[in-house]
């Protein structure tokens, strides 16, 4: 059964007054993280705001380091940056020297639905297979390439 939002806030104020559900944990449930009291204080607050400053800033280094690697972590796959690097390098090296380039580019239909119905989790293990897919599937492509480059 499919409740909207009203619907829930609805069934939590009924759950209150009936004594059922105390009010933190409605506020918990609504996406509360932290509760102050009236009894804190000043020091206490000031602390509990510099821990927050100082774990959002060390989340947002975390995907600042995380966007600029060169391979995902999650996946194994290379980063969007990374394969624009490579690609100008490998057009510049083929407009020296001559030759032919050829870029393909694969996606998967409805990745987003099923991460929404599935889960991330299972949405990384899937890029992490298709990614060993592709990484075989270029040994294929370029190691007979190679090897006639080489004659």
């Amino acid at each position: 059964m499919h409740l909207d939002f009203a619907d829930h806030i609805e069934q939590r104020q009924q759950a209150f007054r009936d004594g059922q559900l105390a009010l933190n944990q409605i506020a918990k449930d609504l996406g509360a993280t932290d509760f102050i009291t009236k009894g804190t204080g000043a020091a206490e607050l000031l602390a509990r705001l510099d821990s927050l400053v100082a774990l959002g800033r060390s989340q947002e280094a975390l995907e600042e380091a995380r966007a600029g690697a060169a391979i995902d972590v999650v996946t194994g796959l290379p980063q969007r940056l990374f394969l624009l690097r490579q690609a100008e390098q490998s057009l510049s090296f083929f407009h020296r020297h001559g030759g032919h380039v050829g870029i393909l580019v694969v996606g998967l239909d409805r990745f987003d639905e099923i991460v929404a119905a599935e889960g991330e989790k299972l949405g990384d293990a899937l890029m992490n297979r298709f990614g060993q897919v592709l990484a075989g599937v270029a040994l294929l492509l370029l190691g007979p390439a190679a090897a006639a480059g080489d004659r």
